[in-house]
């Protein structure tokens, strides 16, 4: 059984951050309202969530009879997505 593990730097972490908050901006003065949601990548999820505690508030839904976890960041709703990897997100 191969076992991956990968580190990331806090350093990393908060550019990364700041990518997030510089495409919110972005999408504020492109379409002249706020995004209703970030999509992020389960490994961002889990690194915002238990190794920097960023994603405190924890929601929810079901969604296709399926349940759907939402945390928040920067005061947007937040959900991860398998479809995204590594430190991927998507701004919508």
């Amino acid at each position: 059984m191969d076992l991956e593990i990968e580190s990331y730097e806090c350093k990393e972490i908060h550019k990364m951050l700041g990518k997030i908050n510089n495409q919110i901006e972005a999408f504020r003065g492109m379409y002249h309202r706020k995004p209703k949601f970030i999509i992020i990548s389960e490994k961002l999820e889990y690194i915002l969530t238990n190794q920097m505690e960023l994603m405190c508030q924890n929601e929810m839904i079901i969604l296709n009879d399926e349940t759907l976890n939402l945390h928040r960041i920067f005061g947007f709703s937040c959900f991860s997505s398998p479809a995204l990897s590594n430190l991927d997100f998507e701004i919508r």
